[in-house]
């Protein structure tokens, strides 16, 4: 068994464990963004078959609210109450292979937000890690007209931890103006490329005036929190449906923000 198939067993049993005891005494997270990447049959472990997708979605339909984001502005404004727990959908990167799960959602009623690069000709493939076709304009357009939010994931998907003044002008402010003039459609929410900001990328989030910013945090959201630091939660191939089915447990996410904050976090993608 290779290291990474044995960490990955034990977070599992921690998962399902933690998991347990938050069924056992009906604890749930009020609100949590999961977020996805590739919907494929390759073995990057950031893809996602569709069939496993659509299983994952069917039992959160059961369990939770699953909201668009108009709905999820106007509780983060305290203008709206959410009737039971719930979930955004969001994914990154922009993956044509996406599309094909639009007719599903669409029959769901489902609305998520996707996050996308603004220099798709540029896009950094080794620090997404994927040489998978991404989506154009067009195909963002068609995806505005079923309902979906898009949002900015910089302009290339550079390492964010190492950007120089000028670039993170380009990754944040200028990436958003490109984005905005390919979709005519306003540009209000961003994700941090692999989850990574700094206080200068912040700054930079209140010059282009984007209201929300995207992190992979983890952790529930609620009113008042810092909307540029919103957490996410990620999901991937490792995940089995049943490991799945905990990811938004409090005691989990409690665990995760704990190993994140370790000095291995940083590491931890």
């Amino acid at each position: 068994m290779s290291l990474f198939s044995f960490t990955t067993s034990i977070r599992r049993r921690i998962y399902l464990t933690l998991g347990w005891f938050d069924r056992i005494g009906h604890r749930k997270t009020p609100l949590a963004v999961l977020c996805y990447h590739s919907l494929n049959t390759d073995t990057w472990r950031f893809s996602i078959d569709v069939s496993e997708f659509e299983a994952q979605v069917t039992w959160l339909q059961q369990e939770f609210e699953i909201i668009d984001f108009k709905t999820f502005q106007n509780y983060l404004a305290g203008r709206v109450q959410l009737s039971r727990p719930s979930v955004l959908l969001t994914f990154d990167d922009g993956y044509q292979n996406v599309l094909t799960a639009v007719p599903f959602l669409a029959k769901l009623g489902i609305k998520p937000v996707m996050f996308v690069l603004a220099e798709t000709n540029q896009a950094n493939r080794p620090e997404l890690g994927s040489s998978l076709p991404l989506m154009t304009p067009a195909h963002l357009k068609q995806l505005i007209k079923n309902g979906w939010e898009v949002g900015c994931h910089s302009a290339t998907h550079a390492d964010f931890w190492s950007l120089t003044p000028h670039e993170v002008d380009r990754q944040v402010q200028q990436a958003k103006k490109l984005l905005e003039k390919q979709i005519g459609h306003q540009v209000r929410a961003f994700a941090y490329p692999k989850g990574r900001y700094t206080p200068a990328i912040l700054s930079m989030m209140k010059k282009a005036s984007f209201s929300f910013g995207f992190t992979m945090d983890d952790g529930a959201v609620s009113p008042g929190l810092d909307t540029v630091r919103i957490p996410r939660i990620g999901v991937d191939r490792t995940h089995t449906l049943s490991e799945f089915k905990t990811l938004m447990s409090p005691s989990n996410i409690w665990f995760r923000k704990i190993i994140k904050n370790s000095p291995i976090g940083r590491y931890i993608q």
